[in-house]
C-alpha cells in the first residue's frame, strides 16, 4: 500500500470519527431539548391543571406526565399529559395560565431562570413577566403577572427519576417565607435555625424522629431524638419532616 492509499484510509477514518461525534452531539442535544420534569412550587404543591384546564397548585398526581420541550433558543414549553392527550402551559388575557391544546405563539414559551435556594423563577415569553400565586395553599391559583421577587413566584424544576420520588410522599405546608424565616412552629414542634445549627424541640417526653433534606432530593440527617435535637448543617434551604408520637411537622427552612 502505497502512502497516498494509506493518506485516503485515514481521511475516511477521521470522516467517520467526526460524524460519530456529530451523531452523538445530535442525540445529546435532544435528549436536553426534551425532558421529563415536574415542576414543585416553594410550597411543596404541584404545577396542576384544574377545573376548565386553568392552571393551580395541587397534590402530586402519579397518573400525570410532566414534560418540558424546548421550544424557542433557551425557553420551554411546560407540558402535562395524560389520558386527554398533551396541554401546554399559556398565559391567556393578562394574567390567566391555562393549559392549552396551542403551543404556537409566545405565551407559552417560558425562561427557567435561576432564582434563590435553589429554587427556579419561569418567565413567560409573551408578557416577560413571571409565573406565582398570590397564596401558597392547596388549589391556589397560578398567575403570570408576577415581578419575581417573592417567595411565592419560586419553582423547584427537577428531573422525575428514583432520587426525587421521595418529594410524592412529602406534602409541604409552608404558613411563612422560608426565605425570611427563623422559627416556625406547627402544633407543638418548634423549628429553630441557628448559624450552621437546626434545632428541634418537641413537647416533653416525646419520641421523635426527624429528618432533614436539601433541596436536591439528597437526606442530610434522619435522628431519632427525646423532646429536643440539634443538627449540624451547612447554610441553605431544606426540608424538615419532624414526626413525634404519630403527628407529622414538615417544613423548609433557611440554616444561615
Amino acid at each position: 500500500m502505497n502512502g497516498k492509499s494509506i493518506m485516503k484510509g485515514r481521511m475516511i477514518l477521521l470522516r467517520g470519527v467526526v460524524m460519530l461525534c456529530c451523531l452523538s452531539a445530535c442525540l445529546v442535544a435532544a435528549a436536553q431539548a426534551e425532558m421529563d420534569k415536574f415542576v414543585r412550587h416553594y410550597s411543596g404543591y404541584y404545577l396542576s391543571e384544574g377545573s376548565a384546564g386553568k392552571a393551580q397548585l395541587q397534590r402530586v398526581d402519579k397518573t400525570v406526565k410532566y414534560h418540558l420541550k424546548r421550544s424557542w433558543r433557551n425557553y420551554y414549553n411546560i407540558i402535562i399529559e395524560n389520558d386527554g392527550g398533551a396541554r401546554y402551559l399559556t398565559l391567556t388575557g393578562d394574567r390567566e395560565l391555562v393549559f392549552a391544546d396551542d403551543n404556537s405563539t409566545a405565551n407559552s414559551d417560558f425562561l427557567i431562570e435561576q432564582g434563590e435556594g435553589g429554587y427556579s423563577l419561569l418567565k413567560c415569553r409573551g408578557n416577560g413577566k413571571y409565573v406565582g400565586t398570590d397564596d401558597a395553599r392547596l388549589g391556589s391559583a397560578v398567575y403570570c403577572d408576577k415581578d419575581g421577587k417573592s417567595s411565592k413566584h419560586l419553582w423547584y424544576v427537577a428531573e422525575v427519576s428514583q432520587a426525587h420520588r421521595h418529594w410524592q410522599l412529602i406534602p409541604l405546608q409552608l404558613s411563612a417565607d422560608p426565605a425570611s424565616v427563623d422559627a416556625v412552629t406547627q402544633a407543638t414542634v418548634k423549628l429553630a435555625t441557628g448559624r450552621n445549627m437546626l434545632t428541634v424541640t418537641a413537647p416533653s417526653e416525646s419520641r421523635c424522629n426527624v429528618a432533614v433534606y436539601a433541596l436536591n432530593g439528597v437526606c442530610k440527617g434522619n435522628v431519632d431524638f427525646t423532646e429536643s435535637v440539634a443538627v449540624p448543617l451547612a447554610s441553605g434551604y431544606y426540608v424538615v419532616r419532624v414526626s413525634c408520637d404519630g403527628s407529622v411537622t414538615t417544613r423548609t427552612v433557611k440554616v444561615q
